[in-house]
């Protein structure tokens, strides 16, 4: 097992295989400990994205452990990132809104910014995703809108497919605004992107709010099996993904009865949140 087949299962959302190669390295007298803090990195996210509370407390603990006692901001930013995304998932909102802020912040003005692109996005992705959560659909279109052009244009040529949930967020909140034909211009431009013949199941989503949202603008007709068959092409997805998906067609369903009879079969496809409040009482 290596650090480069660690990456690999972790940037393309393998992430059991890729805790499995993490836990393996970890047993590796021969790393580092900048490498021994990447996997403890990798892991700790891998955790957080499949939800399992303990191997998120593990983890993390395991990485608290190896920061140095006076660690640089290189050291610090991976961390912060964990521990950002460690918040938002045990509903610390405010803590987490707090240090996602300044994450933010630190590494926009960062010399070396494309260092930590990834980073930037990621935690922009769970900000936006907690704004689209508590109904506070103005307040992430004001923070996408916030971005200036050369920050969009760093996240579209060093993290496409971040970028590509970045932009679903923004649609998200027009949605659920009632903005349809905003929410459509942007689902059209995505539809676009050379890259997404090759990832169906992105391509599917947005055929599934393209279909809803053309049935509502100009009566075109929703069809239960075509819209179904997207449905389950983009299966399996993750708690979190169906959750905001279903946001979506919650606020779409209501102008049409079509699109309510598929919204009640989706919806048993979603689970209950893990509970972690051995997590919450160690992050308290």
């Amino acid at each position: 097992m290596s650090i480069e087949q660690l990456k690999k299962c972790f940037t393309t959302g393998n992430y059991r295989d890729a805790l499995a190669i993490g836990e393996s390295l970890l047993n590796d007298t021969t790393l580092t400990d900048d490498q021994k803090r990447h996997v403890l990195y990798c892991c700790t996210l891998c955790a957080r994205y499949i939800e399992e509370p303990d191997f998120i407390l593990y983890y993390f603990k395991l990485f608290s452990e190896h920061m140095p006692v006076a660690a640089s901001l290189e050291q610090q930013i991976p961390f912060l990132h964990c521990k950002v995304a460690i918040l938002f998932f045990a509903n610390q909102h405010q803590q987490a809104l707090e240090l996602a802020n300044s994450l933010l912040l630190t590494i926009k003005n960062l010399p070396n910014l494309h260092d930590y692109i990834y980073i930037y996005a990621s935690v922009l992705h769970y900000k936006l995703l907690y704004f689209l959560n508590s109904g506070l659909y103005t307040q992430a279109v004001k923070t996408y809108n916030g971005l200036d052009k050369f920050m969009i244009e760093a996240l579209e040529i060093s993290v496409p497919t971040l970028l590509m949930q970045i932009h679903g967020h923004l649609t998200s909140a027009y949605l659920r605004l009632a903005q349809w034909r905003t929410a459509n211009e942007l689902i059209q431009a995505m539809l676009q992107t050379p890259w997404l013949e090759k990832a169906p199941y992105i391509k599917a989503h947005l055929q599934i709010r393209e279909n809803a949202l053309h049935h509502i603008l100009s009566g075109k007709d929703f069809s239960y099996d075509a819209n179904h068959e997207l449905f389950l092409i983009c299966q399996p997805m993750s708690r979190i993904t169906l959750s905001v998906f279903l946001g979506d067609i919650k606020a779409l369903q209501a102008h049409s009865s079509s699109i309510t009879t598929l919204y009640v079969e989706w919806e048993n496809y979603l689970t209950a949140a893990p509970s972690g409040q051995e997590l919450i009482a160690y992050l308290a």
